[in-house]
């Protein structure tokens, strides 16, 4: 019901993402066909992964509603959310307020509220990616078998959301393998997260990547490869030329949250805990290229950092700590566009995991005062995104749909050719006669 009352108007959704999902509906089989002629947009389709198109797709023949199709960000986002409360609870023994709090902090990843209402499919990888990492921290804790086939199943989706989710999912499960090696336990069950990344390629995941192999293309064709498509030249800040990868995301990270393309006005940096009127706007964007998190997130890693040195001088930090956060920015670091939030949502967990292992660490007077800090921010930050988002998103709904009932009043109206399939089911639902 949330996801078939709000319109997707954004370019992606009202573009290729909503062309794809009504060709599969009208019949088109990516694993026996490609869609002529092989070029953009229709490059994508061929050659993208393809899970939240299927699912988008039986979702609105289920329902008969074109819009109800996003309902696949929502139910992911209350998965993680619940991933990351089992997780508190089994490993880190908190409190169930605590657990309620870190679970719905989760579900809140800026990345998935701002795209909740879009055919965007960034929240949706975050949201698959916290739930694997949260269930492999369960797993290789307790070894409870819930918690491996919870990692299994996000290890088995997270190929067919992105490219970029075979490679975290690749990693992350590699991870998992690597600990079971060195604890020399579950040694061979811990190899099953590979196995499920593996079958999620090689089955779902066939088309594209075992038909870009088979085709003579590189495996991620055609982002990388002799054919590759640059898709970043023409929306990257011109703050970051000549620039590192990790100047890129600190910069980032320490910027208002703004869109910041070639086109738009440059990155303001600014210090953590300020917020300016300006970042409102940039909330309504569901792929902020700068300060994608919030305008409250660098204070939040600023506030993580300290606790850290606070929890190591006190003696509270522990091994399962820092390897958790070394993983977690490992996969962030590894995508050299890791500085766009949409290409790296789990950075989101990072300050998310030390408020959980840190919770009840005895660090003394100040230390508690950081720490309730810490998550007055981080529910700050998520709330602000959350609320400007969905309060735009039925605005410009409401505004859309008025737009589209004066259409239908007034028509016909001629249209050239155009890419825009997510408008053009629009003016169907709404009852627009259209050439």
């Amino acid at each position: 019901v949330y996801a078939a009352a709000l319109d997707s108007l954004a370019y992606d959704g009202q573009t290729y993402q909503g062309l794809a999902i009504l060709q599969m509906r009208e019949g088109w089989n990516p694993f026996h066909s490609l869609l002529t002629p092989n070029v953009p947009p229709l490059t994508w389709l061929n050659h993208y992964p393809k899970a939240p198109w299927i699912w988008a797709a039986g979702i609105e023949a289920m329902f008969g509603n074109y819009q109800a199709g996003k309902a696949t960000n929502l139910v992911l986002a209350i998965a993680a959310g619940a991933a990351v409360f089992s997780a508190a609870s089994a490993v880190a023994r908190a409190p169930i307020w605590a657990c309620l709090l870190f679970g719905a902090l989760a579900a809140a990843n800026p990345v998935a509220s701002v795209q909740m209402g879009e055919y965007y499919v960034d929240g949706q990888l975050g949201s698959l990616l916290t739930i694997m990492a949260a269930g492999a921290l369960i797993w290789v804790k307790r070894q409870a078998p819930l918690a491996l086939l919870m990692t299994c199943s996000a290890a088995f989706c997270l190929p067919n959301v992105k490219f970029t989710g075979l490679v975290y999912a690749a990693l992350l499960a590699s991870a998992v393998l690597s600990l079971c090696l060195l604890r020399r336990r579950g040694r061979i069950v811990g190899a099953l997260p590979i196995l499920a990344c593996l079958l999620g390629t090689l089955g779902p995941g066939y088309s594209p990547y075992v038909t870009n192999v088979l085709s003579g293309h590189h495996i991620f064709h055609p982002v990388m490869g002799a054919q590759k498509i640059d898709i970043l030249g023409a929306v990257t800040p011109v703050d970051f030329d000549g620039r590192s990868a990790l100047a890129r995301l600190a910069l980032s990270l320490t910027s208002e949250t703004a869109n910041a393309c070639p086109k738009c006005d440059p990155a303001q940096p600014k210090l953590p805990f300020v917020v300016r009127m300006s970042e409102i706007r940039g909330a309504t964007i569901p792929d902020a290229r700068m300060g994608g998190f919030g305008p409250l997130f660098s204070a939040a890693l600023l506030l993580s950092v300290i606790l850290l040195v606070m929890s190591i001088r006190a003696g509270a930090f522990s091994a399962t700590l820092g390897i958790s956060l070394a993983v977690l920015l490992g996969l962030v670091i590894v995508n050299p566009a890791g500085w766009w939030a949409r290409y790296a949502p789990h950075l989101w967990l990072v300050p998310l995991t030390v408020a959980i292992f840190l919770h009840k660490a005895e660090l003394g007077s100040v230390g508690r005062l950081v720490r309730v800090a810490l998550l007055v921010v981080l529910v700050a930050n998520a709330a602000f995104m959350a609320v400007i988002a969905s309060g735009y998103a039925m605005y410009s709904t409401r505004k859309a749909r008025a737009q589209v009932a004066s259409l239908a009043r007034t028509g016909p109206v001629y249209i050239a050719d155009t890419i825009w399939a997510g408008t053009l089911q629009r003016l169907r639902d709404g009852g627009v006669t259209y050439q």
